[in-house]
């Protein structure tokens, strides 16, 4: 009885760290890693009662603040739909003026952003440098508000 459950709740969260830790690789190897090992295991540890209420939330906000980043990264590959360039505007000027008082999802935007901008600018210049021509509307939208970096 209670010692099974016990197991299985352990196991359940030890997969769900599992399934963070093979998506995080897959991203760090370059590769974009589907969610959905993540979405069973959280379904599995919800039923398990192997993971908080809290810890389902975290892992919400980390396929968020990964999905935006993907979002990012593509809009310097191709060119980007205007409705992401009026998104990425609008959380850039958002973090400009400060992060408190907005809903959660736009102050999780503003953080992924700004984390971005200290990572990803040493590569937007390269490929500005390489006159990837790809780059230029997120490039655009930065030196509009003010990322002198970017010049």
């Amino acid at each position: 009885g209670a010692e099974l459950r016990a197991v299985a709740a352990r196991s359940a969260a030890k997969e769900l760290v599992e399934a963070l830790l093979r998506f995080l690789l897959l991203r760090g190897a370059g590769r974009n890693p589907e969610p959905l090992a993540i979405a069973e295991a959280v379904q599995w540890a919800q039923a398990a009662g192997g993971a908080s209420v809290e810890t389902f939330g975290q892992v919400v906000v980390f396929l968020r603040w990964a999905s935006f980043e993907d979002q990012i990264c593509a809009a310097l590959e191709s060119v980007p739909s205007p409705k992401f360039m009026a998104t990425l505007r609008a959380t850039l000027e958002a973090g400009k003026a400060g992060a408190q008082g907005l809903k959660d999802e736009v102050q999780e935007r503003v953080a992924c952003t700004s984390r971005w901008q200290s990572v990803g600018m040493q590569n937007l210049c390269g490929r500005l440098r390489r006159r990837e021509e790809k780059a230029l509307p997120v490039a655009v939208l930065l030196l509009e508000l003010g990322k002198a970096e970017v010049r």
